[in-house]
C-alpha cells in the first residue's frame, strides 16, 4: 500500500512537470553517504563507527511557487555501519552493508537571487534491494545475506540544506543533509554466516534486537530546466 502511495505522488509530480510555462526540473545527484547505526542486541547498545558510502540518483524537482519546490529525488543508496562491537560477544568485530531503491519526498524553500541557498526537509522510503554482514572472528573473516531477516521498507524523515549556482538555463548545487531513521529493521529469523566451510547460525528476535539506519549525506548535481 505504501509502494502504491510512492507510486501515485510520482506520477502527479510528472503530471505537474507536464504543466505548460512551469519552471519545473529534472536532474541527477550523486555523492556520500556517510552511515551509521542505532543498535541494541538482546537489550544491550553496541560500540560502532561510521562507514563512508555512496548514493546516485535522478531529480524531479517541481515549482510550487516562486520560492518552494516540491522535490522527488529516487535513487541508489547504501547505507550500513563500519566495525561494530557487542557487549555480549567480546572479541568479534561486526560490519554491514546493504543498499536501498530510496524514495525521498522534499519541500525546498530557496532564497536569493543569483547564487541561492535553500533548506529542505520531508520523508523517505527505502526499498531494500540488499543486505550483507561481515563477521571478524579468532582472525577468520565470516560473511551472510541478512536480506531474509531485514525488513523490506525503511522509513526515514530527511533534512539539510544546500546552494545552488545558475549554469545557463540550469543549476549545479551542492547540499547537506541529515536521515534520520525511523524504522527498527530488524524482521527477526535466522540466517547464517559461513567462511569456507565453517558455518555459523544468527539468530536476531524482533523483541530485543534494534536496528536504526542513519546518515550524513553530501550530495552534488545539475538540475535541467523544463519550461520557462
Amino acid at each position: 500500500m505504501k509502494k502504491c502511495t510512492f507510486i501515485l505522488v510520482a506520477i502527479l509530480l510528472l503530471s505537474f512537470a507536464q504543466s505548460a510555462g512551469a519552471q519545473h526540473r529534472v536532474g541527477i545527484l550523486g555523492g556520500l553517504n556517510f552511515t551509521k547505526i542505532d543498535i541494541e542486541v538482546q537489550g544491550e547498545s553496541a560500540t560502532v563507527s561510521s562507514r563512508t558510502l555512496f548514493g546516485i540518483g535522478g531529480i524531479l524537482d517541481v515549482r510550487v511557487s516562486q520560492s518552494l519546490r516540491l522535490c522527488l529525488q529516487p535513487m541508489y543508496l547504501q547505507k550500513g555501519v563500519g566495525k561494530t562491537r557487542l557487549a555480549i560477544q567480546p572479541g568479534v568485530e561486526w560490519m554491514a552493508k546493504s543498499s536501498y531503491l530510496e524514495l525521498p519526498l522534499l519541500v525546498k524553500a530557496e532564497f536569493g537571487n543569483t547564487a541561492k541557498p535553500y533548506v529542505l526537509a520531508g520523508p523517505s522510503v527505502g526499498v531494500l534491494l540488499r543486505s550483507e554482514l561481515e563477521a571478524q572472528m579468532g582472525g577468520i573473516t565470516f560473511t551472510g545475506d541478512a536480506k531474509d531477516v531485514t525488513k523490506s521498507l525503511d522509513f526515514a524523515v530527511v533534512f539539510g540544506a544546500g546552494i545552488s549556482f545558475p549554469f545557463g538555463k540550469n543549476l549545479v548545487f551542492i547540499e547537506g543533509r541529515y536521515s534520520l531513521g525511523l524504522t527498527d529493521t530488524v524482521a527477526g529469523g535466522t540466517f547464517d554466516i559461513s567462511a569456507g566451510p565453517v558455518v555459523e547460525e544468527i539468530t536476531w528476535d524482533e523483541q530485543t534486537d534494534m536496528i536504526k539506519n542513519r546518515g550524513f549525506q553530501i550530495m552534488a548535481g545539475v538540475a535541467f530546466a523544463l519550461g520557462d
